[in-house]
C-alpha cells in the first residue's frame, strides 16, 4: 500500500499548493544529487525520487478533484467514464455545459479530439492544460509522449507547444498503415494510463 504523498514530501495535508511545491521542488534537487552517489546511498536516493515523483503526482490528482467537486459536483467524473466507455456525444455536451474551463476540462476535451482522430486539435487542448496548470505532471507526461511520437516537445519557458502536425513515422518494418495504427495505439496507450487504464500492458 502506498505511503500518505504527504508524509513522503514531510508536510501536512493541509498545506497550501505553495507550499506543496516548494517542498516537492526541494526534495527533487535533493533526490537528484544524491542519486549519484556511489552504492547504496545512490540506489536508496533513486528509489526516493521515484517514490517523490508518484507522491507528488497523488497530490496533484487528489487536490485537482476535491476542486472539480467544489466548483462542478460529479460532472467531471461523468464525462471521464462517459470517455471511458467511448460514448463521446454524451461527454461532449457535457463538457460543452462547464463554462469555466480547467485544465482538467481541457484535458478531458483533448481525448475526446483524439479519440475523433483530430490530433492537432487534441494536442493543442493538453497544450492548454498545462498553461494553466504548467507543473500537473499528468498534462506533462501525456503531452511529452505525444510529442515524442512527433518528434518535438513542451516548450515550458514559452508555455505553450509548437503547432505541427501529427506525423507518422515509418520504421521500415511498416507500411503506413500499419504505422499510424501502432501510432494511433501507442497514443490511445498514453490516455487510458493517464486515466488510470492500460490499453498496451508492455507499455
Amino acid at each position: 500500500m502506498r505511503k500518505n504523498p504527504y508524509m513522503i514530501l514531510n508536510i501536512p495535508d493541509n498545506s497550501p499548493d505553495d507550499v506543496v511545491d516548494n517542498a516537492y521542488a526541494s526534495l527533487k534537487q535533493q533526490y537528484s544529487n544524491d542519486m549519484y552517489l556511489e552504492g547504496e546511498a545512490g540506489r536508496t536516493a533513486a528509489k526516493k525520487l521515484t517514490e517523490l515523483e508518484d507522491a507528488y503526482r497523488d497530490i496533484l490528482e487528489i487536490r485537482n478533484a476535491k476542486n472539480n467537486q467544489e466548483n462542478y459536483g460529479s460532472n467531471l467524473g461523468e464525462i471521464n467514464e462517459l470517455i471511458k466507455q467511448n460514448r463521446l456525444n454524451e461527454a461532449q455536451a457535457k463538457l460543452d455545459s462547464i463554462t469555466e474551463h480547467t485544465g482538467e476540462w481541457h484535458y478531458l476535451q483533448s481525448i475526446i479530439y483524439y479519440k475523433k482522430n483530430w490530433h492537432l486539435e487534441s494536442k493543442k487542448q493538453l497544450s492548454m492544460a498545462l498553461q494553466l496548470e504548467p507543473n500537473n505532471p499528468k498534462y506533462k507526461e501525456a503531452y511529452q509522449r505525444l510529442e515524442s511520437m512527433t518528434g518535438s516537445s513542451y516548450n515550458q519557458n514559452m508555455g505553450h507547444a509548437p503547432q505541427a502536425e501529427y506525423r507518422s513515422t515509418n520504421s521500415g518494418c511498416c507500411s503506413d498503415s500499419e504505422s499510424n495504427c501502432c501510432l494511433n495505439l501507442l497514443i490511445a496507450d498514453c490516455c487510458c494510463e493517464c486515466m488510470g487504464g492500460d490499453l498496451i500492458p508492455c507499455c
